[in-house]
């Protein structure tokens, strides 16, 4: 796993994380079910 900064605008970051199975863009939107929301 690699992770590389794209871009940087101020304290957010553009990256990329590198997997064996593919690349993933960041930041990703990953949807979380907790208790409080359910």
């Amino acid at each position: 796993m690699k992770f590389s900064v794209s871009q940087r605008d101020g304290l957010a970051r553009r990256g990329e994380i590198d997997l064996s199975r593919g690349r993933i863009q960041t930041p990703a939107f990953m949807p979380v079910g907790t208790y409080g929301t359910v």
